[in-house]
């Protein structure tokens, strides 16, 4: 697939805005993705809307003041396909911040786990698809800083770029292999969710050792709970070290958010919290799990 890429447009004034959107008006499928600055703040915010609509690329700099009012009213037009890829948080944080309501969803995470990929990151499935590598070093870049790098523009627009023809060939094979309907479900569950106000907690937090990645605890449906936990590396494997504090161990931890390598000094809440089997994310980041997810992985078993 050809990668030489003509520039995408930056929209961070309402006149930019009103060109993206009449730009929209005969569209029928958009891709979309969002950049935050969850890793800096403890209350994220929404510091891009990255969108492609018929090859083109644009992002929307919420940061500029711009009102975003009239986007939402394409994000909820049902005669538009909106693709995300593993949209949860996405469409959470942009309900939070603008109010924006979905409909008519297609998540390629979602369909590339009901078709029995293994590892469906954006990554690895547009790499099997296309042939396609994706650079993802940006990935806890601050997003919030401006102005934005020539990197963090090309890397942004990645993120939608190849999302419509990754969603026609898996609607494709979702259809042939009659799994259509596990998408449509799990994508309906996404245009219905409410987002919640992060709360603070100092059970939530937790500060450990430099050379190792820490693991937010939150309370599983007990109140004995470790305040501490960390996770050690030795030769590519983990165990877990859990505080006396704690009377019991825990074998499932509900997580506010998940390290992702061992220089986070604290860790914050996400919009939703996970329930994820530690032991099955050794020395990587835990994704973020939904009830939606899980039932499919249990179809997949």
């Amino acid at each position: 697939m050809n990668l030489d890429l003509p520039p995408p447009t930056v929209v961070a004034e309402a006149a930019a805005l009103e060109r993206l959107l009449r730009e929209l008006e005969g569209a029928r499928e958009v891709a979309v993705d969002t950049e935050a600055d969850s890793f800096f703040n403890f209350r994220e915010k929404v510091c891009l809307v990255q969108i492609t609509a018929g090859e083109r690329d644009w992002l929307v700099d919420p940061l500029a003041r711009i009102d975003l009012a009239p986007l939402g009213r394409m994000l909820s037009d049902p005669r538009i396909t909106k693709v995300f890829h593993d949209g949860e948080y996405d469409i959470l944080i942009l309900k939070r911040d603008f109010g924006f309501e979905f409909r008519n969803l297609f998540d390629t995470r979602v369909a590339a786990a009901a078709l029995g990929i293994e590892s469906p990151g954006l990554a690895a499935v547009l790499h099997a698809r296309f042939g396609i590598e994706l650079d993802k070093s940006l990935q806890r870049s601050n997003w919030s800083a401006r102005p934005l790098s020539q990197q963090q523009i090309s890397y942004a627009r990645l993120d939608t770029h190849f999302l419509l023809p990754l969603m026609h060939e898996q609607r494709a094979e979702l259809e042939q292999r009659g799994r259509a309907m596990i998408v449509e479900g799990e994508c309906s569950r996404l245009e219905k969710l409410v987002p919640t106000e992060p709360t603070f907690s100092p059970d939530e937090f937790v500060q450990g050792d430099a050379r190792y990645p820490i693991v937010c605890i939150r309370g599983a449906g007990s109140s004995s709970v470790p305040r501490t936990a960390m996770a050690s590396r030795s030769s590519g494997a983990a165990s877990s070290s859990i505080s006396s504090e704690s009377p019991t161990p825990a074998v499932r931890f509900s997580c506010a958010i998940c390290a992702t390598d061992s220089r986070d000094a604290f860790l914050r809440p996400r919009l939703t919290s996970c329930s994820v089997d530690s032991s099955a994310y050794r020395g990587s980041r835990p994704r973020r799990m939904s009830d939606g997810r899980n039932r499919l992985a249990l179809l997949e078993s």
